[in-house]
């Protein structure tokens, strides 16, 4: 990977840095380096070193701020444009959700800003990540609570202005995205009831949306889990410690990572967990 420029008000994302980007936020976010809906200064230290090492580029936190921002808008517009519907396959050659333009329209309708995505979708890998992400910032888990009214606006904001932006989205297999980190605000647009009203139903819904979406998948990769799990010799025999294994298993990015490791480094991985 090509180095960018340290100085100037830009940072350049392509997909390589936005995977390694959103790989060491879910780390940290696996580690508790995000107690509430950002990341400690721990967990921004971590991720900004890290970062940098492995890309050459050296980005500030703004800079990487910014992209979580981003990011996050961009995967809560993807589950509202899916919410409600199952069995949705991927198009590889379009790169984005394969269905029915009947699908498309009826969609739209409801979330017009979300055109972009029949063009240009969030990959499923991609999509895993973003949930170990931002699962339990918006709508699940311990950080989770109703938004009151200014909450919904802002909401309600964010998803109309999301094609603000997010620049260099469009169907090209090598996109580039460009984030200003300059002083100049953009202006905001004027309250929408009927779009505040419609955000703050689909609030509601958001957990159903991930409980939706990864049942079957999830239960599918415990079983594989447990199973490579069962390969490593001898592990039965510490009852106490093979349970704690499978506890750990339960959460679904260490599911992910478990899977990912060379099998030498998966059961080291999970012990480094346990408190001594």
């Amino acid at each position: 990977m090509s180095k960018s420029k340290d100085s100037g008000s830009s940072a350049m994302w392509d997909r390589e840095a936005t995977n390694i980007f959103c790989n060491l936020c879910v780390r940290e976010v696996e580690l508790g380096n995000r107690p509430t809906t950002f990341f400690n200064k721990e967990g921004w230290h971590n991720i900004t070193s890290k970062f940098k090492e492995i890309t050459g580029r050296d980005y500030d936190r703004m800079k990487l701020k910014n992209k979580w921002d981003q990011l996050k808008k961009k995967w809560k517009l993807w589950k509202e444009l899916k919410r409600g519907s199952t069995g949705l396959g991927w198009d590889p050659v379009k790169r984005t959700i394969d269905a029915p333009e009947e699908w498309w329209a009826e969609k739209l309708a409801v979330v017009p800003v979300a055109k972009k995505f029949k063009f240009n979708g969030i990959e499923p890998a991609l999509e895993e990540k973003l949930d170990g992400m931002f699962t339990g910032v918006v709508a699940t888990g311990t950080h989770f609570s109703t938004p009151n009214e200014q909450g919904v606006a802002n909401l309600a904001e964010d998803i109309e202005t999301e094609h603000i932006g997010d620049s260099g989205e469009g169907p090209s297999q090598t996109h580039t995205d460009i984030q200003s980190t300059g002083g100049t605000k953009r202006p905001r647009p004027v309250k929408n009831k009927k779009g505040i009203a419609f955000v703050k139903g689909s609030i509601e819904t958001l957990l159903e949306i991930s409980k939706n979406t990864s049942k079957t998948s999830k239960d599918s990769t415990i079983h594989e889990c447990v199973k490579i799990l069962n390969t490593y010799p001898g592990i039965k025999e510490d009852q106490d410690m093979y349970v704690k294994y499978v506890k750990l298993l339960g959460n679904s990015t260490r599911r992910q990572f478990f899977e990912t490791l060379d099998p030498e480094f998966r059961l080291p991985y999970l012990r480094s967990f346990m408190k001594d």
